[in-house]
């Protein structure tokens, strides 16, 4: 971790972030790669049940935005972590979108299945994250999408869930394409083919505007609501009023009711559905610091330079 401290694998730094302790004292298994086996007292006591129905004054709610630490450097949290914490929290259903791929899907199933919790299997795609220039060696464009080592990413989001196994397949095919455009940890796909496969894959996939950097919110703070409204009427005409949703979410910062009436009121006039997320990237309050540390060394700065670029409020948990 710097020129006079030893070699530190990153299971040793996030545990540490953890403040975790080690599961072995046999120091040659801790790199070792083992498959994650939750235990089964813990799944017990989370486990829904009859006897424990909820009241009928409860609100239905879904998770539908959320990242694990498959989404590397950005969430927090392992699959069976967000799982757990969202049968604890009794929540009826959670999807997981994490950025540019499916990776963490399969524990993700493999855990929810066994608590019986619904889930629901997505992405946060990457949108025109391209450099102007050319590539010196094929003459093509060169993404920069990448999240290493920037504070701020390029490149417009929209999260993307399969309504059904077909879906699945179209958003795999998807995914598997904008890995292919772009490089190692910058998946990009441009607007034109996203409209396309939008249009082809009707019925497909449902749509969220996603956060921040969705392409909706991002045009509303950047250029103003008639961007915003481009933006978003671009999305309904590939897609369908029936699949697009507008996502509002609240971290505290002092422009989220603003944010969140304007989108709203242009849901309102697009004739698109609303949703409230959270935006999750961590399952408790408590990953907040392991978070924070993961940004920082995402951009590959200092706590103290990245501090700026942070939520005020440590609030993207499940609740």
């Amino acid at each position: 971790m710097g020129f006079n401290n030893p070699a530190m694998p990153w299971r040793e730094l996030e545990r540490r972030l953890s403040d975790r302790h080690f599961e072995s004292t046999d120091s040659s298994h801790r790199g070792a790669r083992r498959d994650y086996a939750p235990n089964d007292v813990s799944l017990k006591k989370v486990s829904r049940s009859q006897e424990n129905q909820r009241t009928e004054t409860v609100v239905p709610y879904a998770e539908l935005h959320t990242h694990s630490h498959f989404s590397f450097l950005d969430g927090a949290s392992s699959p069976e972590e967000l799982v757990l914490e969202a049968v604890r929290l009794d929540l009826d259903a959670l999807a997981l979108t994490d950025h540019g791929g499916l990776y963490g899907v399969v524990r993700f199933a493999e855990c929810a299945r066994k608590v019986g919790l619904p889930t629901v299997f997505g992405a946060e795609i990457t949108i025109d994250a391209w450099q102007p220039k050319e590539s010196s060696t094929r003459g093509t464009k060169v993404s920069e999408s990448s999240r290493v080592g920037s504070v701020d990413p390029a490149g417009k989001r929209l999260i993307v869930l399969a309504r059904h196994p077909a879906g699945y397949g179209s958003l795999s095919a998807l995914l598997s394409r904008s890995q292919m455009a772009g490089k190692k940890n910058a998946p990009c796909i441009s607007t034109p083919e996203l409209l396309t496969a939008l249009d082809s894959h009707r019925g497909d996939w449902a749509l969220l505007t996603a956060g921040r950097r969705g392409a909706v919110p991002a045009a509303l703070e950047a250029e103003g609501l008639a961007e915003a409204r481009k933006e978003l009427c671009q999305i309904v005409e590939a897609a369908g009023t029936e699949n697009v949703f507008v996502e509002l979410w609240k971290h505290g910062d002092p422009s989220d009711d603003a944010r969140n009436d304007r989108l709203a009121d242009l849901a309102i006039e697009q004739k698109v559905g609303l949703l409230c997320t959270n935006g999750v990237h961590y399952a408790v309050p408590s990953k907040r610091y392991l978070a924070k540390a993961m940004s920082a060394i995402r951009s590959r700065r200092s706590l103290d330079q990245i501090d700026g670029w942070l939520p005020g409020n440590g609030s993207a948990h499940l609740r």
